[in-house]
């Protein structure tokens, strides 16, 4: 049957994060923890070492018990991705306070949030988010902003400030604080995607937070001499897990800020970063793989110590993968299975020696997770049979259900299981394959379709450099196959005769279902410059979705609007 566990290798920690970190600080006190770089160059470099990290959030913590913040209280921590974030989150941590991780433009979030947070950390940049904090102000225990003062209200706090007086204050009270704060306690609340609706809170006790991330280690093979680049903003489960590994194992993390990781001009001033810190593993999106294959002298850079590039939170097809190859041949893709709800149950490694095989696609479980595939009923499903798929481990969201918007959401079932939504397969050995989103299904007449099954083959395509295949509406079947393309810039200039070249492919290759019906071949081929993102950079495939019926006119039930 669909079930697999893979035992832990090693025992669950008890300890909390700041524990952790306070262990290497006294390990390797002088190695740098965090560094910042952006495109300005390496004049502009910023880094902190552990022992900094340590003392600048113990003294943060002190001055936000002196405001009156304290274990339980929830802290709305929306600041810019940046080494300050960091310790302010590390700082939280040390007093037990809980942090609800929101991006820092989300003024929304400060009203929202009102009535169950105790305080706000903010970017002054940010002139809405900064109004409605002014707005608050005075009916929660501390406001605490980042950056200049002016626009500020009075009664905000400045980090700066807080830091400095913070060094001048006795560690006694900081150090009975600590001692209360005990794993099973709230730590952290991080949000999805929202690329299946709603975006949803998910939150973490210590334990579950710190033993999620352990699984990063394993999936992603990190020791104390790993150098990790990314660019994931810290509102991401990515950034958020990738951050808090220095504490965890003592390596050295490298941040690029997140508004420029989409540029397409900035893939070249991100290989100078892997060049001048030596960067071993660089987590990136889909896009810098699509960047990279188009950057002509990659071979300038002195990327030796590049190991791996790691990417994960949609499915990654075969192309894009080897482009990345081709460019990087010593380097490993590794892509992981993972999700905000229990960071990353699988991975996938690719080399230029396996890409190739049959064995493309196909996750390991990593150990701790327990993984079954069941039917629409719930119930176990055979080897190699589809079904949903769903997990359980130690670190998970702590919540079994939440509202949002008035309806309530089961995150978990009674006995531990999350239900993913992805359709899924278990091989004979243990091995996971992802076949898509049960809610992107494509329900043509009376078969349900993946997008993956016209994805991948039209991928192989060369006037194709990404393709995302929806349901729209139509009168007689309920929804047929649109196939939504980003064109490879050789064939942009005449997009009408790459489409044609498509399809006339595509009536060759695609296959008929077993009644010899063309229903995977698609009806519609529409032409994007680049795909809507989710708030995590995913490919939004609602929002293409209904731009398709747009475009075509269609309305729900199929006619011509």
């Amino acid at each position: 049957m669909s079930y697999v566990h893979r035992p832990h290798t090693t025992p669950l920690e008890c300890r909390t994060l700041f524990q952790l970190l306070d262990e290497q600080a006294a390990l390797r006190p002088d190695k740098e923890a965090i560094v910042y770089r952006d495109e300005t160059g390496y004049n502009h470099r910023k880094s902190i070492t552990f022992k900094q990290y340590q003392e600048q959030s113990q003294c943060l913590a002190i001055m936000l018990l002196e405001l009156g913040l304290g274990r339980g209280d929830e802290v709305l921590l929306m600041l810019e991705t940046s080494i300050e974030f960091i310790v302010f989150h590390m700082a939280l941590n040390r007093i037990g306070a809980v942090a609800l991780i929101v991006g820092p433009h989300y003024d929304d979030a400060v009203t929202e949030l009102s009535g169950q947070i105790s305080a706000v950390a903010f970017s002054s940049q940010q002139s809405d988010v900064t109004s409605a904090v002014s707005a608050i102000v005075g009916d929660i225990k501390a406001a605490i902003f980042v950056g200049p003062d002016d626009g500020v209200s009075t009664s905000c706090h400045s980090y700066e400030t807080l830091l400095r007086s913070g060094k001048e204050k006795p560690r006694d009270v900081l150090i009975k604080a600590e001692n209360e704060v005990q794993f099973d306690d709230l730590t952290v609340f991080i949000f999805t995607s929202g690329s299946t609706g709603i975006p949803k809170p998910c939150e973490y006790t210590h334990h579950g937070f710190v033993n999620a991330i352990i699984h990063e280690t394993f999936a992603c093979g990190y020791t104390s001499d790993t150098v990790i680049f990314s660019y994931a903003p810290f509102d991401w489960i990515t950034g958020s897990c990738i951050f808090t590994l220095s504490a965890l194992l003592g390596l050295t993390y490298v941040i690029f800020p997140p508004r420029l990781s989409l540029d397409s001009h900035m893939i070249g001033a991100m290989l100078g970063v892997f060049e001048e810190e030596k960067v071993t593993n660089a987590i990136v999106l889909p896009p810098f793989f699509l960047d990279l294959y188009e950057l002509e002298g990659v071979d300038r850079y002195d990327l030796r110590k590049l190991v791996q590039l790691e990417t994960g939170g949609q499915m990654m097809d075969k192309k894009t993968v080897k482009k990345a190859i081709s460019k990087l041949p010593h380097t490993k893709v590794l892509v992981v299975y993972a999700a905000t709800e229990f960071c990353t149950a699988g991975r996938t490694i690719c080399t230029r020696d396996n890409i190739d095989s049959a064995e493309f696609g196909l996750y390991e479980i990593i150990p701790g997770f327990e993984v079954k595939i069941v039917d629409p009923e719930g119930k176990l499903v055979m080897v190699d049979t589809k079904g949903e798929l769903c997990v359980r481990e130690a670190g998970m969201l702590l919540r079994s259900d939440f509202m949002i918007k008035g309806h309530r959401h089961e995150a978990k079932s009674p006995t531990g299981w999350y239900f993913t939504h992805d359709r899924a397969s278990l091989t004979s050995d243990g091995r996971l394959r992802i076949h898509g989103r049960q809610d992107n299904l494509i329900k043509c007449a009376t078969e349900s379709i993946q997008p993956a099954e016209v994805e991948l083959p039209l991928h192989v395509h060369e006037c194709i450099q990404q393709v995302i295949a929806v349901g729209v509406p139509d009168q007689r079947l309920y929804e047929v196959v649109c196939a939504c393309v980003v064109l490879n810039p050789r064939f942009r200039a005449d997009s009408e005769s790459a489409i044609a070249q498509i399809n006339q492919w595509a009536c060759e290759e695609l296959r008929a279902n077993t009644a010899g019906i063309d229903l995977t071949r698609p009806r519609y081929y529409l032409v994007f410059d680049e795909f809507p993102k989710t708030r995590t950079g995913k490919d939004d495939r609602k929002e293409i979705k209904r731009m398709a019926a747009e475009r075509l006119g269609l309305s729900r039930d199929g006619f011509q609007q």
